[in-house]
């Protein structure tokens, strides 16, 4: 995958700037998203990704997702990384159960109101000993 990144995925602390990738479709050179890894504590990053609706469903969201998970453990020396997204987005809940993410919680969604945040928001999370064994 041919990632554009700002950084050079420089691993950020706290109050900084995400590090932040965006990818680009090969053969029509179209701006397909954008994949960040932020770092919560000094143990936690969490990931996070938005793509064009026309680049759903081919694989993009998990394959710098999980670039992102390998670089969070590998170079920022992370203990565990976590996801979140609407309970209803199915296509982010698979990508995260693709990487190794296991699904913790559901929590409710009070930032907004909008079709399917009655159902709440679902946390996913990785620990460096379960990514080990991917």
């Amino acid at each position: 995958m041919k990632l554009l990144t700002r950084n050079r995925l420089r691993f950020s602390r706290p109050g900084e700037s995400s590090p932040m990738c965006g990818r680009r479709d090969g053969y029509n050179n179209f701006f397909v998203g954008w994949f960040c890894l932020s770092l919560e504590s000094d143990e936690v990053a969490e990931i996070g990704f938005r793509l064009r609706r026309d680049a759903w469903g081919k694989g993009y969201a998990s394959e710098a997702a999980l670039a992102l998970v390998n670089w969070g453990f590998e170079t920022a020396d992370v203990a565990k990384v976590i996801a979140c997204t609407m309970a209803t987005n199915s296509g982010s809940r698979r990508v995260m159960e693709k990487i190794g993410m296991k699904y913790v919680r559901t929590i409710p969604f009070e930032a907004a109101h909008f079709p399917g945040t009655e159902q709440g928001e679902v946390w996913y999370e990785l620990t460096r000993s379960e990514w080990g064994r991917t």
